[in-house]
């Protein structure tokens, strides 16, 4: 399904449900008989809500996406399609204009692999507008802190002050003092704030941190926060793909029930694959209870110089202790292919190969244009054995439904095993103009 609404991408949740029939359908027809034996399926439009959206189209295609009958559906939000083909391809959409704005919003649902009744959920404007987050303002304010840092490591080119919620970075420059205005957002629930200062060397590496946690607030205080070498664990990575061109490699420290999640994010580029290497990754000594680790490893599969998929393995061990870990990517679920053919026409077919069987899902969806407008489109209820799908063919009624460019299409999947969250995607870029 898909949904634009000013300038914002939106992936909606797709909510329907499959069951079997067979048989063909007619062009244009809600309910006539095209001739062929087959049962009839019957479509339910629905919002967000669980309300029946009257007047939407549906377009009827055969499991390849090429139309055979289109209407609107009825008082009740249903229409029928007599003789529906096996495995049919379903699709709904509606614009509306949500009140008190002057952009109209697009809203789409496609189903593939349909035998039988379905329910399709659409946008159609019903609910309120999106409310965007009003951030404190003076009335919110507390008073001032001044934070000194002080023993800042000669190697340490830049670093990034976090005083509450409020982030501080000195890009390319070390920043020494630095006065915030305190709100109450910037307060855990009882009443405390800490303050974190980390500094990364000219290579990006993070190398040294200072922490204040739990710290009682006083209008007009100043602090002095001193700064001291990172702490380190190890990562020992086997079995890396011969396609892999970086890692991502991370540490996450959360503090339950607190600010103050920390997790080094970088990323380390290889000039070829080697069978396995050891990594040193960062860590804040004393910060949280709660620490994760995962692996991400870009892939080249086309090898065009430019990464197109990646591999993930995660663990959250119950032991709270900083510790060397080891990744075997052997066991990584073995990332997907993906292909787009006529990526700039109104009916571009989508592709995949490699999946890996042990994944437990399987998440697929693309990023399109029009002339109109632009949405993203998550094709659910797929049929496991499908490698391919072709986007909808659409009636002149739906034209600004009718893509003109695809700009990017992955299939993402995941399993979990052994305490370890596996997962890996294959993607598709449109190439820069």
């Amino acid at each position: 399904m898909m949904k634009h609404t000013k300038k914002i991408w939106l992936c909606l949740l797709v909510i329907a449900i499959s069951s079997l029939v067979s048989g063909c359908g007619s062009e244009n027809s809600s309910s006539s008989d095209s001739g062929s034996e087959g049962a009839s399926a019957i479509v339910t439009v629905i919002d967000y809500s669980g309300i029946r959206i009257p007047n939407a189209t549906v377009v009827l295609g055969d499991s390849n996406g090429a139309m055979k009958a289109y209407d609107v559906t009825d008082a009740n939000g249903q229409i029928t399609f007599k003789n529906a083909p096996v495995n049919a391809t379903v699709t709904a959409a509606t614009t509306c204009l949500r009140s008190g704005e002057t952009t109209t919003t697009y809203s789409m649902n496609v189903e593939y692999d349909v035998n039988g009744s379905v329910v399709l959920s659409l946008d159609n404007c019903a609910g309120p507008p999106i409310v965007y987050p009003v951030y404190p303002g003076i009335a919110l304010e507390l008073g001032a802190i001044t934070v000194n840092v002080t023993n800042t490591p000669g190697d340490v080119t830049q670093n990034q002050i976090t005083v509450g919620r409020q982030a501080f970075a000195g890009f390319g420059s070390v920043i020494t003092k630095q006065t915030v205005m305190l709100t109450v957002n910037d307060l855990d629930n009882d009443g405390t704030f800490s303050i974190m200062v980390t500094g990364r060397d000219v290579h990006n590496n993070t190398i040294a941190y200072g922490i204040l946690l739990d710290q009682t607030f006083t209008d007009g205080m100043t602090v002095d926060i001193s700064m001291e070498p990172m702490s380190f664990v190890q990562f020992q990575i086997s079995n890396i793909p011969a396609t892999a061109v970086a890692f991502y490699p991370s540490m996450g420290t959360y503090r339950s029930g607190k600010q103050g999640f920390w997790s080094d994010y970088h990323r380390y580029s290889l000039l070829s694959a080697p069978s396995s290497t050891t990594i040193d990754v960062a860590y804040i000594p004393g910060l949280g209870n709660d620490i994760s680790y995962q692996l991400d490893v870009e892939l080249d599969q086309d090898h065009d110089g430019f990464a197109d998929s990646n591999q993930s393995l995660s663990m959250n061990p119950s032991v709270n202790t900083p510790s060397n870990q080891s990744f075997d990517l052997s066991k990584a679920l073995t990332a997907p292919s993906v292909t787009v053919t006529g990526a700039d026409t109104a009916t571009p077919t989508f592709s995949w190969s490699g999946a890996d069987p042990a994944a437990t899902s399987i998440s697929i969806g693309a990023s399109l244009r029009s002339s109109t407008t632009y949405w993203y489109l998550g094709f659910g209820n797929l049929m496991r054995s499908r490698t391919s799908i072709r986007y909808p063919e659409l009636p002149d009624s739906l034209a600004a439904f009718r893509p003109t460019k695809v700009d990017y299409f992955s299939v993402y999947t995941h399993a979990f095993e052994g305490g370890v969250n596996k997962s890996s995607y294959g993607s598709y870029q449109a190439p820069n103009p």
